[in-house]
């Protein structure tokens, strides 16, 4: 019996270290493999979508036919056309103008709205104006249509320094969150994005929108209350972290499955345990009554 149990003791030890060694192996290897060409993939679908609106030449034709607008006699139905065209060129829903000259929103459809700096509705563009990004994003609710946009915001310059507005590109947000259902699995894995503050800006479930300021035809609206402590956000074994440069936020791939597959791998190893200690147990029976 004492053969058995050397025997037993070292199969035990040796399905620990193998229990060890595929632990090992699957963060550094097979977790870190799959997870950023997961990450990947979002940020490159993300991409598909947003990276129009960011093609430097877009951002020069754009500024000389603005500026010439601008400076020019203004005949509104160009600006209209202008609009309309970038808008369906860019693959956007609408698309605004907002001239620092006039502090007026020039709409593609057609409508316009004066701001000012007393109106808190209007924050958005003063906020941006006097920061030093040259582009940023704001949440749109539609209160006519019912419908969440991301307002995505670029500066419009004329000549270096010389700002001559804003443009605004509305971009569904059902359309970007779509992208994020693709690579989240229910509790297992969830694939989301969160700004500098820890909140919650883009989710496959809107719900978990985090107090974002959203702006309504009708005021600011407060939507969600989920957010997170940014030094949480660091990369780990079953969190991938990625810096979205162009949305000033981080875009986050949460593997809660890893606790699924270490206990059913434990699971596994236990199960062989006791399948042996069985086994050597009974043939010592039968060696015995032999």
């Amino acid at each position: 019996m004492d053969s058995k149990k050397v025997i037993l003791s070292t199969t035990i030890l040796s399905s620990l270290l193998f229990l060890l060694l595929i632990n090992t192996l699957y963060h550094f290897w097979f977790y870190n493999r799959i997870s950023n060409g997961i990450i990947t993939r979002v940020e490159q679908e993300l991409n598909t979508i947003m990276a129009p609106i960011q093609s430097m030449e877009e951002q020069k034709i754009n500024a000389r036919f603005l500026s010439d607008w601008i400076e020019s006699p203004r005949v509104r139905q160009n600006l209209d056309a202008y609009l309309e065209d970038l808008a369906i060129r860019t693959g956007c829903d609408a698309l605004d103008f907002a001239s620092s000259q006039s502090e007026i929103v020039y709409q593609s459809a057609g409508t316009e709205v004066k701001m000012s700096p007393e109106n808190p509705r209007d924050s958005w563009y003063y906020n941006f104006i006097s920061s030093d990004k040259n582009e940023d994003y704001e949440l749109f609710y539609d209160s006519l249509k019912g419908k969440l946009y991301i307002y995505y915001n670029q500066k419009v310059y004329s000549s270096p320094g010389n700002l001559i507005g804003v443009l605004g590109y509305l971009v569904p947000y059902e359309e970007v969150s779509q992208i994020l259902k693709q690579y989240s699995h229910g509790r297992l894995q969830t694939a989301f994005l969160v700004n500098f503050r820890g909140e919650t800006i883009l989710h496959p479930d809107q719900s978990k929108i985090g107090e974002l300021n959203i702006y309504d035809y009708f005021g600011l609206l407060q939507k969600g209350t989920e957010g997170y402590n940014l030094s949480t956000l660091q990369p780990g074994r079953a969190r991938t972290v990625k810096k979205v440069d162009y949305l000033d936020s981080f875009l986050v791939l949460d593997f809660r499955g890893i606790w699924l597959i270490k206990t059913l791998l434990t699971l596994g190893i236990i199960l062989l345990n006791i399948v042996l200690w069985l086994f050597l147990r009974i043939s010592g029976k039968r060696q015995v009554s032999a």
